[in-house]
């Protein structure tokens, strides 16, 4: 079962929810409506539609006290079958291109790679990571940058597997990726198979790093701001010397409150990609930090 999640609002607020969404779901649909603009989103009804909905809520409260023209501002949900929900999310699922090096494909459709370019094949089902929003495009151009033959690779949260599957591809030669959903890692395990990288990738089910042993040349996660912010501490303890730390899922209004968690840990931030209402950090050790750990 999924749970239909419709949001109502002005067309000048339809752009930051319907971001806010896709950070939340796998793809926005955007309906005509006599009220302005109907958003229309699908969440697993095993995950947390509890507090995505606060999540909208908040965010258009915050709207509204800027003085931002809401229209109705209306959060409405309900249920509905696994069925509908495919046929309906699968029909806006296209080929996304990423830099000149990647390219995320649906199973279901045909395309021709370009010489050279690394092509991720997915088929996300319940699980987020579809290459179509700014978080995880953010994540895959950091991937494409700093990726190099032989490295070791920890991907937080690696919903579809999609950040997992590039490392891989782009010649990381040891790739752990952790996602709280054992049904959502499954289908991570599934689509590492799906692009013959099973030898490489491991996907495991747990909370975050504390489930792993040893460390990492490349963490990425591509979480929540407030969740960024919790794991900054463990960070130090299982990046290499020299490592690096990407950290997506950050609103650009919620930006210095992460800089501050991540630079009071120890870490310095190296670049900020901004793309629409979000950010994406890569961070690397102080020289101190590194001593430390």
């Amino acid at each position: 079962m999924w749970v239909r999640i419709t949001v109502t609002v002005s067309a000048d607020a339809a752009p930051g929810i319907a971001d806010l969404l896709l950070s939340l779901a796998h793809g926005v649909e955007e309906q005509p409506s006599a009220a302005g603009v109907r958003l229309v989103a699908y969440l697993p009804a095993d995950s947390d539609v509890e507090g995505a909905v606060k999540h909208l809520r908040e965010r258009l409260e915050a709207l509204r006290s800027a003085d931002v023209a809401m229209g109705q501002g209306r959060v409405a949900r309900r249920r509905v079958r696994s069925q509908v929900w495919q046929e309906a999310w699968k029909a806006g699922f296209d080929v996304v291109r990423v830099g000149q090096q990647l390219a995320i494909k649906p199973t279901w459709k045909e395309y021709a790679a370009a010489p050279g370019e690394v092509v991720v094949e997915l088929d996300p089902g319940m699980a987020f990571g579809t290459g179509q929003h700014a978080t995880t495009r953010g994540c895959l151009v950091a991937l494409a940058n700093l990726v190099r033959p032989g490295m070791t690779v920890f991907d937080i949260g690696s919903g579809s597997g999609i950040l997992a599957i590039a490392a891989a591809k782009l010649g990381a030669r040891r790739v752990i990726a952790v996602e709280i959903n054992e049904s959502v890692a499954r289908i991570a395990r599934s689509n590492v198979a799906l692009n013959s990288v099973a030898d490489g990738v491991l996907v495991m089910c747990g909370d975050r790093l504390r489930c792993i042993c040893g460390r990492a040349d490349i963490i990425i996660a591509n979480l929540t701001s407030d969740q960024i912010a919790r794991m900054a501490p463990d960070v130090i303890l299982y990046l290499r010397p020299k490592g690096v730390f990407v950290a997506s899922g950050i609103a650009l209004e919620q930006e210095a409150d992460v800089r501050k968690a991540l630079s009071r840990a120890g870490l310095v931030l190296r670049e900020p990609q901004r793309e629409e209402e979000w950010v994406t950090m890569t961070w690397e050790l102080s020289r101190d930090a590194s001593v430390a750990g």
